[in-house]
């Protein structure tokens, strides 16, 4: 039960990442449609999450929108936690 829930929990991750790509990265240079979130691999206390983003492109281009992501890694994860709260999402139990 605890692995059904940390696999919703990273399949909302990755959801919320695709879409915060496009609020939060507002630049003409970078193509946001070239950007895919693959893959987030949460921990089980919820405290970490590894994010694997796949770039279509040549090597100096993914190196150089892959150091753009990472200059705005911190406004993505303010903007996870804004719009996700894991605390209110456990699971209810059926009876």
């Amino acid at each position: 039960m605890k692995a059904d829930r940390i696999t919703r929990v990273n399949e909302l991750i990755r959801r919320e990442l695709g879409v915060q790509l496009y609020r939060v990265i507002n630049r003409p240079d970078f193509d946001t449609a070239a950007v895919t979130f693959t893959h987030a691999l949460t921990s089980v206390d919820l405290r970490t999450c590894r994010v694997l983003v796949s770039i279509r492109g040549d090597l100096p281009e993914q190196e150089r929108m892959l150091t753009i992501l990472k200059r705005h890694r911190v406004d993505f994860q303010k903007a996870v936690c804004d719009n996700i709260d894991p605390r209110h999402a456990q699971i209810l139990p059926s009876y």
